[in-house]
């Protein structure tokens, strides 16, 4: 197995195909379909606002002049990547005895790939949920790991670099990113609501719903549908969330069994996009409307009560 493993880190993507086709015959390489999953790819996605971010502000995020050319090389490799579908692929350790230890000090790891962006990550499924079947990392944490094989994506072989790269970048992340849960016990309907907030170029706010493990929908585009500013001249320049919470009794009529959730959304507006104009404010409340089915009735921002 661990020349299995060397083929598929060491001679690239076609190998991989014709290997996991020959060796694998479809049982363990798959996309993934429970909610660490997809947080990882929500992650994936995700970076290059972080990153971004980072880059123009890198005392905010703590990072030096030569971690900010890694991230610049990192962000290099999210576009290469961005239609790959096999950018990632969950493997079992327990079926692929050794295919995630690289060393004899660094046994069933949680993830691997090779020195160049053709290479996909390989995440090792057997270590992501507890024993009850819960989370083992957040998404914080998950980012930090992906920055790591990432980084080595760009050809960087140092690991405590990587490491400690990954960890900035995971503080920024548990700053910024909240996720609410929530189960409709009559529907077996169970949904996480989550938001990361970015400030580079401009501010603004990811939302992402997933509905019983299932891929995330993304509500950023709707929500700013729903955002207006104040004067006539204003254009508007992002948002961002806090405060998030349920609101267990909805506002929606006729809407047995809804539930809302209930946030702070700060808008940014402007008299113009260039970075000297100042900047206008205003604190609104965002609601989201959701059904026991977990389906959005609506969304709206109203004023604050």
């Amino acid at each position: 197995m661990r020349n299995i493993r060397s083929l598929l880190l060491g001679v690239g993507f076609l190998i991989f195909l014709f290997i996991c086709n020959e060796v694998f015959a479809g049982g363990i390489v798959g996309n993934g379909a429970g909610i660490v999953e997809q947080n990882i790819q929500f992650a994936y996605l995700s970076l290059d606002k972080v990153i971004s971010h980072c880059v123009v502000s890198p005392k905010v995020c703590g990072v030096s002049d030569e971690e900010i050319q890694t991230l610049k090389k990192i962000e290099g490799v999210l576009i290469a990547n961005t239609s790959n579908p096999y950018r990632i692929i969950f493997l079992s350790e327990k079926s692929t005895p050794g295919f995630f230890t690289t060393s004899s000090t660094e046994s069933n790891r949680i993830a691997v790939t090779g020195l160049n962006s053709s290479i996909p990550i390989y995440f090792n499924v057997d270590e992501l949920y507890s024993q009850i079947g819960e989370p083992n990392l957040d998404f914080a944490g998950l980012s930090a790991i992906l920055i790591h094989e990432l980084g080595h994506q760009t050809g960087e072989q140092n690991h405590s670099k990587l490491d400690i790269l990954g960890s900035k970048i995971r503080r920024v992340l548990s700053q910024d990113f909240s996720s609410l849960k929530y189960g409709f016990e009559k529907t077996q309907k169970y949904l996480e609501l989550s938001t990361i907030n970015y400030s580079v170029p401009m501010p603004v706010a990811d939302i992402y719903l997933s509905v019983n493990a299932e891929p995330s929908s993304i509500l950023t585009q709707d929500v700013m549908r729903q955002v207006k500013c104040k004067g006539p001249m204003q254009k508007f320049v992002g948002y961002e969330i806090s405060n998030a919470h349920w609101n267990y009794v909805s506002k929606v009529l006729n809407a047995e069994g809804a539930i809302d959730y209930s946030a702070w959304i700060r808008i940014f507006c402007a008299e113009s996009l260039i970075p000297q104009s100042v900047m206008n404010t205003e604190t609104k409340n965002l609601v989201i409307h959701l059904s026991d089915m977990a389906k959005i009735i609506g969304i709206e921002v109203q004023p604050l009560n």
